[in-house]
Order: C-alpha cells, then structure tokens, then sequence
C-alpha cells in the first residue's frame, strides 16, 4: 500500500442526506462524455462520440454516469487518502454502493469544491510535496498507482478535493470541535468499560430540596424544577446549590462507591454521563425533591483509561467532524436551494400551458428552484399531462426536496374541484390557489410566490372581492402580520423598471386617489427594493408628473404643486445622500429621454402615477420578457405581465418567457436576499 502525507488533508467522510441539490435527468438525456477520444481515434467525421449520460447536478457542475464509474475504480484509492472515508459505509461496499448513493455523495463533494474552489497548480504543489516526503519522483508515483489498479489522473482530482475539504475544516469546521475530557471519559466508561466488574466510585453534586419547606408538594417541586432549568442554562452548580438547599450549602457529596450512596442517588448516577444533570427525582417516600450532578467517575481503570485517551479522542473527534461537515452541508442546501410556489392562474386560461412549458425548459436547473405549483389539476390533463398531486396541509422544506427530487413533470398541491354554492368554479380555484400559495411562503415553506395570469372578474364571482393579484396579497399578508401591509406594484424587465402610485383605478379616479403620503411610501419602497434586491447603492430614481407638461405650473392641473412636489421633498429628507430622486418629469419624454440616454445616465426606477402610464412603456420595450413584481411584502412575489389568454387556449401559441422571466427574477431576489 502507498504511504503518503495525506491525515492533515482530514475531512471528506460520507454526508448522506435527505436533501438533494439535483433534478435527476430522464435516461435520454445525454450530453458529450467528458473523455478524449482514445489514441488513433479521430474526433472528426465519422467517429460517432461517446453519450453520457446526466445523472444530477448541483448549480453549474454536473454528475454523469461515467464519474460514477470513476468513483468505483477509485474506492481504494480514496480509503488511502482520506482517513475518515476509510471507515464509512460507502467504503466498506465499495463498487456494490448503490448509485443512489454514490451520487448522493459526489453532490455534497461538489458542494465543497464550489465553495472552496482548488486551482491546478495548488494541486501539482500538494503532489510535490507528497513526492517529496516519500522520496519518489512522477515515474515512480505513477508507477506504484497503476500497480494497485489506479489512474494518475484520478489521483490528481481526489488531491483538488482533499485540498478543498480541508479548506472547509481549516475556515469552518475545526473551531466548532472541542473533544473534553468528560467527553473522553464518557466515551471509555460507556464502551470500552462497559462490561466490566471494576468497581466504580463516583463523583456527586446535589441540590436537595425538603417538602416541609414549602407550602405544598407542588411548591417544592417547582422549586427543583426552577434550579434545573438554571443549571441547564449554564448557571454554576455551586451557585444554584447555595441558592436552592436549605443549609446554603454548594451541594458537593464528595466521592462515593455504589454502596454507599442512597437507592435514588445510585440510581441517576448510573444512568448520567459526566457533567450532566439529572431529572428531578423523589417526592414524597424521600420527603424530598433532589437533582444530582454527575462530577467525576473513578475506579481501578483509570490507568487504562490514560492509555487510550488519544485513541478515543481522535475516534470522537472524527464523528463530530463528520457532523460539523453533514450541518454545514445543510445548512448550504438550505441557503442555495430555492423554492418558488407557483400559482398557474385562471385554469381556463393560458396560465397552465405557459407553466407546463416553462418547466420543460429546464428553469428549474437553471435557476436552482424546485417549482410547487398550486391550483386545478384538469388543465393539465386536458393537456395530456399527469401531475405528481401532493397532499396538501403543511409541507416542511424537507418533505418537498425529498418528495419532489427527481421529478421532472407538474408537481401540484390541487385545488378543490367544486366551489362553495353559488360561487364561479374556476374563480374560486383561483383565489383558493393564491391564498394557500401565500401562505405556504409565508410559512417558510417557500422561498418565493410566482403567479400566473387571473381574471379580476372571474375572481370576484369566485368569492374573492379584489381588484387584483396585488391588493389581494396586501390583505393576505396583513392578515399574518397582523398589521396594514402596503404592496407596490413593480413592472421590471433588462431595460426599465416602474413602480406605481395607484394601480387597479378607474382613469376618472386617479386624480382625487393621489395623496402625498401615498407617493412618499411609494419612493421609499422603491429606493429600498433596488437597494436590497438589485444591489444599486444609490438609485436614480425618476418621478413622472400625472398632468401634460407635468401640469406645467397649474396650467393643466395642480396635482404636481399640492401632491407631488410635497412628496418628492420629504422623501429626498428622509432618504438623504441613499437615493437620487429627480421629478416631477413630464412623462411623455421621462421615457423617451431613459430610452435614448447611455447606460450611466439611465434612470434605476421611475415612480409613475397609474396604471397604464407606466405599463404602456415598460412593457413595448420588452414585452415577452417584463416581471411584475409586489414590493412591501413580508415575502418576495414575481408574476408574468400578460393576461389570461383566453383566444389562445388549446392552440399551442402560449409563450412561457414571461413565466420563466418571473421565476428567474424570483430566485435573483432570493438570492440577493440571503446575501
């Protein structure tokens, strides 16, 4: 067997996992073998290269069937490298691992070298030295490699991971591992000791508290329960003893052997591990209630013990490596995957197509997000398209990765297939969908709510009487903080972002609708979202005027002098140097002007008025593209722009960009979010 330098390149151990960072292809999904064309083959016409196929991936790194074929043949070689694979399972089965299994562990190896990425000249200096301490050269490597039935080159990548796991336990691993002494002695006493008849003599503290002293049973009892509770809180001992027991003593009974101690101590003493506390014990045969300490344990094997302390130390300390590294590898799942719920909209609308076709697009991948949707399951099926139907109720995040890894069709929480009497089915289907995908995100089930294209009129007839996704929204979410959430309503694509003042309104409305406040929440709103969420430090934000000519000094209306101008100045005092916000602009050449203006002299947002007065340009810039986004809310909330459809039903002609748009922006958010 090879020796060589690698116990300080410590932690790669097997990190199995419930989570999967992976959307398991289809076996006809292939892509090129990541191999050379074998010597004497040429790559060129008439040589058909080699298919591999894609078996999971996690971000921009992919898994294929050939690196497990890669991890197999080199079993032996990792054992010898790394000490803490030697001994796992995966291991021990080697070549028999099942590729469930297999791939499970490669994704969390990946996991690591993308957070500690190893360049390949760090690697040639780690073989170096390797040679060096071994005194042998390349030749010689090599040599002794393919004696044992390995690759060089499989050598050289697992040197990249093992350099990179130890970047992981060097920056956040090795601070979070501290094997003590009682934890040693535990460990002998527990295993190694275990069977044995020495006789043991054991260290105790306790508090002791006498019924009598108290007006009732209950109040003693209350009373050791409130010491434990300061004890567990990591309180000192000796102060909770002096405070408790009735002789104000620190409650320390010395060293005592099993016969010397009363049947209740014995009892919990032999059930603790040292430095733990027992449970509250006795009660009227004691006439008293009593909690112990486990200090220290002694007998004749101490001796031993001495001998093996390192032994059992490293054994502890490789376990607790091994569960550092499977929390981090959690925790990373947690903050990279992200979940989007997504409400397809009005069934009898193009909602479900667009739905359907953003997924087989391969968004999912591409952004990292599991996509749940919410609503009518017969769309679909009219489609010719069987959803996995998930119960509803209350999804943990573990239950969806596990339940939807894999998956690659609908996965769907279905909504009721019949209305409440009186009320429009599809209608109702759709608010249903909106309020349970709600809270699900608000829950904390999922990351982000995307939703697809309603009808106002139809929802209404549904039983839910707002004018739009987003006021219904606002209520959802007020109703959960239990407090007025405001929303804002956002229409963004790659060459304008608008945000509006009043949004669902009849034009003969607006005017006497405008309120200062109204615009001053607006602008903050705005500020603060490209701040969180686009990352611009301090935005340039446009405030278009409602009046032509922005009323052109009372000529043509006064809502700029009262209304708008008021706002604009305690915003611009509120926010100081943080947003650059310029207006009231005449909105006819506002857009012009950012349209035809070089990229640095463009406006990061403009605030407008209404409705139609900000849509109008945002979406004939970039129509099949522009996300309508609610800001104000305790969630993050992305939709497609267009409407319901209802011509295009059946035809085939849907276009999904929107959709993939809202979900590609959705998790864009997320992301800057968890920054």
């Amino acid at each position: 067997m090879i020796s060589f330098r690698q116990k300080e390149l410590l932690a790669s151990c097997v990190l199995f996992s419930t989570l999967s960072l992976t959307q398991t292809a289809e076996a006809k999904d292939v892509i090129p073998a990541k191999t050379k064309p074998a010597p004497g083959l040429s790559a060129g016409a008439g040589h058909k290269t080699l298919l591999d196929r894609l078996e999971a991936s996690v971000n921009a790194d992919t898994i294929l069937k050939s690196d497990l074929t890669r991890f197999k043949r080199s079993v032996g070689l990792r054992a010898q490298i790394d000490p803490l694979f030697s001994g796992s399972l995966l291991a021990k089965k080697g070549s028999a691992s099942s590729d469930k299994e297999i791939i499970e562990f490669l994704q969390n190896e990946k996991i690591i070298t993308q957070a500690f990425p190893v360049g390949d000249t760090e690697v040639e200096q780690e073989i170096r030295s390797i040679q060096a301490n071994n005194k042998m050269d390349r030749a010689r490597l090599k040599t002794a490699l393919t004696a044992q039935g390995f690759l060089f080159e499989d050598y050289f990548e697992l040197i990249r991971v093992s350099i990179s796991k130890k970047g992981l336990i060097d920056r956040e691993i090795r601070s979070k591992v501290n094997i003590s002494d009682d934890d040693v002695k535990n460990y002998f006493y527990n295993h190694y000791a275990k069977n044995t008849s020495a006789p043991r003599a054991y260290h105790i503290g306790m508090i002791s508290l006498p019924i009598s002293d108290y007006k009732s049973q209950n109040d003693a009892y209350d009373a050791a329960t409130r010491a434990r509770n300061a004890l567990l809180a990591g309180e000192a001992f000796e102060e909770v003893a002096k405070r408790f027991n009735p002789d104000n003593s620190a409650g320390d009974l010395g060293v005592m052997t099993e016969d010397q101690m009363s049947e209740g101590i014995r009892e919990q003493a032999k059930k603790l591990k040292i430095g733990e506390i027992s449970p509250v014990f006795g009660g009227t045969s004691a006439r008293r209630f009593m909690l112990v300490k486990l200090r220290d344990v002694k007998s004749s094997e101490t001796d031993r013990l001495e001998k093996m302390k390192e032994e059992i130390r490293s054994q502890l300390g490789t376990v607790e490596y091994q569960h550092q590294i499977s929390l981090w590898i959690e925790r990373k799942k947690q903050a990279s995957f992200i979940h989007s719920i997504l409400t397809p909209g009005d069934p009898d609308g193009i909602g479900p197509e667009v739905t359907w076709k953003a997924i087989r697009s391969g968004i999912q991948k591409k952004t990292g997000s599991l996509i749940v949707c919410v609503g009518s399951p017969d769309p679909f099926k009219k489609m010719g398209i069987k959803p996995l139907l998930l119960k509803s109720g209350s999804f943990s995040r573990l239950a969806l990765e596990s339940t939807l890894k894999g998956s690659n069709t609908v996965a769907l929480i279905p909504a009721p297939e019949k209305a409440p009497k009186g009320l429009h089915l599809q209608g109702y289907q759709s608010g249903w969908s909106i309020q349970a995908a709600t809270q699900m995100v608000l829950a904390g089930v999922g990351d982000a709510l995307v939703t697809g294209p309603i009808s106002k009129e139809r929802l209404n007839l549904g039983g839910f009487s707002f004018p739009g996704h987003t006021e219904f929204l606002g209520e959802l979410c007020s109703q959960h903080a239990g407090r007025t959430t405001r929303p804002v309503m956002m229409l963004a694509n790659s060459l304008l972002r608008i945000t509006l003042v009043t949004t669902h309104l009849a034009v003969s409305n607006i005017s006497k609708s405008l309120r200062s406040s109204e615009i001053e929440a607006t602008l903050v709103q705005t500020a603060e979202s490209l701040r969180r969420f686009w990352g611009i430090k301090c935005p340039r934000i446009a405030v278009a005027a409602l009046n032509p000519h922005a009323g052109e000094a009372g000529k043509f209306g006064n809502e700029e002098i009262k209304i708008i101008e008021p706002a604009i100045a305690r915003t611009r005092k509120k926010l100081g140097s943080s947003a650059n916000i310029v207006g009231p602009l005449p909105a006819d050449t506002l857009f012009a002007k950012h349209f035809l203006a070089p990229k640095k002299e463009k406006y990061d947002g403009v605030v407008c008025m209404y409705h139609d007065q900000g849509l109008i340009p945002v979406k004939l810039l970039d129509f099949y593209n522009t996300v309508n986004i609610t800001l104000g809310l305790p969630i993050i909330r992305t939709s497609v722009d267009h409407g319901v459809g209802f011509d295009l039903v059946g035809k085939n002609l849907a276009n999904p960009s929107s959709l993939c748009a809202a979900i590609e922006m959705a998790a864009q958010m997320v992301k800057r979010k968890k920054l």
